[in-house]
């Protein structure tokens, strides 16, 4: 009799999971892709379904994972600062330290400057002053300019640097460059008197102040006057005469230079007399 009963019971069982199911192997997640009667299990063919709940851990576990990833929580400004924050950090280690520094302050209207790493940002500015210091002594003065004018948008860099000072170098250096451009190119002909009489009228103009006209007429009217030296050993009298006139009437030669001139001038005045 309790083996009639036992009998039954695993028919019952066996007729259930009959019920339940439908051909075709599982994986080893638990599901197949329905192929035979799909319709009769309410299924559309070649869809992809579990078996008794199959694949719920590893649906759990991605929702897991995604919940556990962290929003961003960061604000707009936040989000362009540390933007600016990368591309100052990138541009630093390729060495254009002017482009770092640009990003570097464009976090100033953000609100978020003080994510800054301050020893990049120190050592940036420290590079383009040196650089804006280069493009001035070779007179690439527009990149000075522009180097200097960045350093000058923050107060401290500003200072340290002597920004309104240099700027006005810059300033004074390209005044006496497009005043004194045909003065120098006489110069570098060795035409001194042209040089120095060029000179002294832009002088006359507004630029008895600047020191680079200052310097540039030293240097001519020195140069003029060993010329007239030169002359007037050879015994060219004439023209030692005309390049010591020429120092002497010039209003900006430097003092002891016009006074040597005057002496000379007679000198080589009365030689030409005798």
């Amino acid at each position: 009799m309790k083996k009639t009963t036992a009998l039954i019971a695993i028919l019952l069982f066996l007729c259930s999971s009959l019920a339940a199911a439908h051909p075709g192997r599982t994986d080893s997640n638990g599901g197949h892709t329905c192929r035979t009667n799909c319709e009769k299990w309410g299924l559309e063919y070649g869809e992809y379904h579990y078996h008794n709940g199959g694949g719920k851990s590893k649906s759990s576990s991605s929702s897991s994972s995604s919940s556990s990833k962290a929003a961003d929580t960061r604000s707009a400004a936040e989000i362009e600062a540390d933007g600016y924050i990368w591309n100052g950090d990138y541009y630093l280690k390729q060495g254009s330290y002017y482009n770092a520094l640009y990003y570097y302050f464009q976090t100033q209207d953000t609100g978020y400057s003080w994510k800054v790493n301050a020893s990049n940002q120190s050592a940036a500015a420290k590079k383009v002053a040196e650089q804006a210091k280069a493009f001035y002594e070779s007179d690439q003065l527009d990149k000075a300019k522009l180097y200097y004018e960045l350093l000058g948008q923050d107060a401290s860099y500003s200072k340290t640097y002597n920004v309104p000072a240099n700027l006005g170098l810059i300033q004074e250096r390209q005044a006496f460059l497009s005043a004194f451009a045909n003065a120098r190119w006489y110069y570098n002909q060795k035409n001194y008197v042209n040089a120095v009489l060029i000179a002294d009228k832009k002088m006359k103009e507004g630029l008895a102040a600047n020191k680079h006209a200052v310097q540039f007429m030293k240097d001519a009217a020195l140069k003029l006057s060993q010329q007239a030296y030169s002359a007037y050993v050879e015994k060219d009298y004439a023209n030692a005469l005309k390049r010591y006139n020429v120092i002497a009437n010039a209003e900006y030669a430097p003092a002891d230079l016009k006074e040597g001139a005057r002496k000379n001038a007679l000198i080589a005045e009365r030689q030409m007399k005798e």
